[in-house]
């Protein structure tokens, strides 16, 4: 059985399958430490998914940007930043808040995205035929990112696709959670999500010029492109509605686990407390069980 919070290794994870779970619509970072996963998407055109993000501090949430003119956070000269999204699942961790086990839709930072890219261009196209270890250290604007490749081992990546979060339904509920009134206000007039940006080969970049960011901008480009070129930020994705209609009443534990960060936050939000806007589940659940605690 896989042991959450503690390292699992391959065959335990191979042996559970039906036990791998997955956090909801939650998107992470990757924590301090050391986390080895075993990405599930190809570095494709179809398979990874490129935007930019706002942090409100006093919101304490991070959200996507939808484009200027619709973005609060863009109208407030609020920095962005280019992430990347991937479906990963978690094969082991030195860091007690990253569960073994767990399918988890990551966020990438730039900063690794061209490391990313050679390694699939020398293994052949792939970065899911083996393990790769991300290593993290420092914190806000020092922190920084290594990474390790691990050895070529096959697993069957298609036992996972049921457990993997859509992208874009995890971006429209960070928008929501952040912005739950407009949310709703749109909830009849959304526009169907754009399909994902193309992701740009290794070939691509190695044939031109890097500057800060790394990776060049070439003329039709993607969403990708432009936010690894440091242009403006792409126009999805469009906010869509999605509330939760929470009462009083006794939550277990485990069904606290099972929520996601928003649900976590309305929690919060509800009790007056406060949290931190990079929280994960697991942090937040361990807080607002301490908090209550000493309450």
């Amino acid at each position: 059985m896989v042991s959450f919070g503690k390292k699992a290794t391959r065959d335990e994870i191979e042996r559970n399958d039906s036990e791998v779970v997955n956090t909801g619509l939650s998107i992470w970072n990757f924590r301090d430490g050391s986390t080895t996963v075993r990405f599930l998407e190809e570095l494709s055109e179809e398979e990874w998914t490129t935007y930019w993000e706002h942090y409100d501090q006093s919101k304490k949430k991070f959200y996507p940007c939808p484009g200027k003119d619709a973005c609060p956070g863009c109208k407030e000269d609020l920095r962005a930043q280019k992430r990347y999204l991937v479906n990963a699942l978690v094969v082991a961790s030195d860091n007690p808040k990253v569960r073994a086990g767990y399918v988890n839709l990551y966020k990438v930072p730039a900063s690794l995205i061209d490391k990313f890219m050679r390694r699939a261009d020398r293994a052949g196209g792939t970065i899911t035929d083996r393990d790769y270890e991300i290593i993290r250290t420092g914190s806000g604007l020092d922190t920084e990112y290594d990474l390790e490749t691990g050895d070529k081992s096959k697993i069957d990546i298609s036992k996972y696709e049921d457990k993997m979060i859509d992208h874009e339904e995890a971006l429209q509920a960070a928008w929501n959670a952040a912005f739950p009134d407009a949310a709703e206000a749109k909830e009849d007039s959304a526009p169907e999500p754009k399909p994902r940006a193309r992701a740009r080969t290794a070939q691509e970049i190695e044939d031109e010029a890097r500057p800060k960011q790394r990776v060049a901008a070439k003329t039709g480009k993607s969403d990708l492109e432009a936010a690894a070129a440091g242009e403006d930020p792409p126009s999805e994705p469009q906010p869509q509605s999605e509330s939760a209609d929470a009462e009083d009443e006794v939550i277990s534990e485990e069904a606290l686990r099972a929520m996601t960060e928003e649900q976590l936050h309305e929690i919060y939000e509800r009790a007056g407390l406060d949290y931190g806007g990079d929280w994960d589940v697991d942090e937040l659940v361990d807080n607002l069980i301490e908090q209550l605690a000493e309450d």
